[in-house]
């Protein structure tokens, strides 16, 4: 049996920012914000950008919800769950 991981990423999508009333769209899914505006490009002023990212476990067939945002410990100096930290050398 194969164990399957995905990303989810939160996006945050302004469709038209050359007007001043243009708000910023969140979405969740799992294209980050590159695959994203290459593949839904409404207008090509369009700007993404990403907020957030978290990954998670199973299949994403069948139409299922993607797994939540992990959760942060009120103190900000400990998570529960931490990003990798790259090695430079």
């Amino acid at each position: 049996m194969a164990h399957a991981e995905y990303r989810v990423y939160r996006l945050g999508i302004k469709y038209h920012p050359e007007k001043p009333d243009d708000k910023e769209v969140e979405e969740i899914t799992t294209l980050d914000h590159l695959q994203y505006e290459t593949y839904y490009k409404i207008t090509p002023n369009q700007q993404t950008r990403l907020i957030k990212h978290w990954m998670c476990w199973g299949r994403t067939d069948y139409e299922l919800p993607y797994c939540e945002e992990p959760i942060q410990s009120p103190n900000p100096s400990t998570t529960v769950r931490a990003p990798a930290q790259a090695v430079i050398k």
